[in-house]
Parts: structure tokens; C-alpha cells; sequence
């Protein structure tokens, strides 16, 4: 409303000197900007629901078919549809095919491949219990023309850089391939983050306590790390971890209590520091850099958005959770330590 309300005074300055002539002409543009500004909200609303009342009860859902949807198919279907050589990633076999109406869906293959079953009854319950997820079609056959015998392996010949006459052997426009079973990806709405991103994120989430805790372990083990400590005992790992905990994730600083300024510090000090920076950098960039090549998918009710409260309390939970994770044992040998130290006298 209060958008509507910023729009409509904007609108009365801009054309005042035409108000003057016509008085329905504001209360029109009020309404019509009002009505826009419900429309997107409701819009909002919709794309931040992660759940949705099912059209069917779960105890009266039909698990043998496919969950209904757009671009669904029949689990009896024998879809055709023509190979193309798009990278895919991952190991489960699978390629790209583009079906008669033009669009490209990736096939999923391999009758001793457990992950398909697994990920047609997963979609299938949570579609049931009203959480959107991907769609995981299966269906009797994918009767792809052109593609090569082993597409996953062809694939992977391509993004490895060899010549496509050697990767793509066998693949004709006259050569029909059926893969039976096979499992038809309908993917949710928005960009979606896959295994090169989640690898990335586990690198910058990972590469700073790394650096802390093995140049905090490497100081105390060895002679010239334990030189520089002048409070022995829990004080002096906490100046230690204290020292490595601020080169990592800031400017470094140290206690002065730690006599940082030798050579071993300096160089350990320097390496964390060095590799704090770039370490998480270099793979949030990439992940951008991921993202921002993808095609952006039509959003739906199963939508999550990062400015909702459901993301923001599981990324809180997530940033807690794993800090205790990765420090509470090292705190527990130093600052946790000496304070129960001082507690008892």
C-alpha cells in the first residue's frame, strides 16, 4: 500500500496541471496502481509458500503414476525426442534431449541404477505431503534420435575436449537409441544450484577453520610455535587460536601474551592469512560466476526466496550450527578451560 500510495503522489506532481482540467484522472491512475501493487504482492506471497494444501489426500494418493503438472508425461509413455550435446555433470548417466514441442528435458538412464528409483519415489511423496520439488517422470521409454550409444560417456568425451567425431561414434540423424526404463526431469522454478556449486560452497565454508585449527595444531606441536607462548597452560593455546582465528578472518592481531613477531609466526600467520582471503573469494566468485550463466526457470508456489523469513533462519541455523561444529572442540581446550580454571579458585 504504501508503494501504491509513493506511485500515485508522484504520478498527481507529474501531471498536476492536467489535474486541474480532469479530477477522475488521478483517482484512476490510484486505483490502477493500487490494483498493481495487490497483484504483486499476492504474486510475492505465492512464490514464498514452501508448502501448499495437496489437491489429494496423502492417504488417497496414487504413487504408481507420475505426479501431475506441467510438461508431465505417462508413465506407460514412449516419449521421442532428438539428442543434444549439452554438458550435463555428474556421474548418474543422463543427457539432454529435445522433445517435439522444442523443449529440452534431461533424461535420466541405466536399469541398475538405483538413484532413479529413489528419486521418482522421493518427488512422488513430497509432491503427496504438498512440498514442490523437481519431477522425476518415469516413463517406459525414451526413443532418442541421434544420440550415441553411451551418451554419458560421450559427454564426458566432449567436455574433456576430445574431437566430436571420436565422442559422438555411431550418433545419426537415421539412428534411434531406446533407453527403457528411463526418468524425465521436470525441474522446479528458479536457477538451481548443482554439484559445482555445492562444491564451492563447501570450500569457502571449510577453507577457514582448516587454516585456524592446522595452524593452531601445527604451533603447539611444534618447538618454535611453543617458543613464542609466554602464559603456558589453556592461556597460551587460546593466544595461539586467537592469533590464527584473526589472521584467517581478518587483518591479524595477537594477545600479548604470543611473541608473534618470529619467523614462524610470521610465515604461518601470513600463509593463513593470504589463503583466508583468496580461499573464499576465489569460490564465492565462482559460484556467481555459475549462477549468473544459468537460465533462470519460471518461478511457481515451490519457489523459496532468499529475502523470506524461512531462508533467513535456516541460514542463521546453518552458520551456527556449523561454527559449533568446527570450534567448540578447540574452544573447550583453551578459553573454555581457563575460565572453569577461574571459576574454581
Amino acid at each position: 500500500m504504501r508503494r501504491a500510495v509513493t506511485f500515485a503522489c508522484a504520478i498527481h506532481a507529474t501531471v498536476g496541471v492536467s489535474a486541474c482540467r480532469d479530477h477522475h484522472a488521478p483517482t484512476a491512475v490510484v486505483a490502477e496502481a493500487a490494483g498493481r501493487s495487490s497483484a504483486a504482492r499476492d504474486a510475492a506471497l505465492v512464490r514464498a509458500r514452501v508448502w501448499a494444501q495437496p489437491a489429494v489426500a496423502p492417504a488417497k494418493a496414487d504413487f504408481s503414476v507420475n505426479t501431475p503438472g506441467p510438461g508431465s508425461f505417462d508413465v506407460n509413455a514412449d516419449v521421442d525426442c532428438r539428442f543434444v550435446a549439452e554438458p550435463v555433470g555428474g556421474s548418474t548417466p543422463k543427457f539432454i534431449c529435445a522433445t517435439d514441442d522444442g523443449k529440452h528435458v534431461k533424461v535420466k538412464y541405466g536399469a541398475p541404477n538405483g538413484e532413479l528409483p529413489a528419486e521418482v519415489a522421493g518427488t512422488r511423496l513430497l509432491a503427496a505431503l504438498g512440498f514442490p520439488t523437481d519431477r522425476m517422470n518415469r516413463v517406459h521409454s525414451v526413443r532418442c534420435r541421434g544420440c550415441p550409444l553411451l551418451p554419458q560417456q560421450a559427454l564426458q568425451c566432449l567436455d574433456a575436449g576430445g574431437p566430436s567425431v571420436a565422442c559422438l561414434q555411431g550418433a545419426s540423424d537415421e539412428h534411434v537409441v531406446t533407453f527403457a526404463p528411463a526418468v524425465i526431469e521436470r525441474p522446479i522454478a528458479g536457477k538451481k544450484i548443482e554439484a559445482h556449486e555445492m562444491k564451492m560452497v563447501s570450500i569457502a565454508i571449510l577453507v577457514t577453520p582448516l587454516l585456524v585449527l592446522l595452524g593452531t595444531a601445527l604451533a603447539v606441536a611444534s618447538d618454535a610455535g611453543r617458543a613464542g607462548i609466554a602464559n603456558p597452560g589453556a592461556h597460551g593455546f587460546s593466544e595461539i587460536l586467537y592469533a590464527f582465528s584473526s589472521a584467517a578472518n581478518n587483518n591479524g592481531s595477537a594477545f600479548a601474551g604470543l611473541s608473534a613477531n618470529t619467523p614462524f609466526y610470521n610465515l604461518w600467520l601470513a600463509v593463513a592469512m593470504w589463503f583466508g582471503r583468496f580461499g573464499v573469494i576465489v569460490p564465492v566468485l565462482a559460484i556467481a560466476g555459475s549462477l549468473a550463466a544459468k537460465k533462470r526457470l519460471a518461478a511457481t508456489e515451490g519457489t523459496l526466496p532468499t529475502h523470506g523469513p524461512l531462508f533467513i533462519v535456516l541460514l542463521i541455523g546453518t552458520v551456527l550450527l556449523v561454527g559449533l561444529l568446527n570450534y567448540v572442540p578447540a574452544l573447550a581446550l583453551g578459553p573454555v578451560v581457563e575460565h572453569l580454571v577461574l571459576w574454581s579458585r
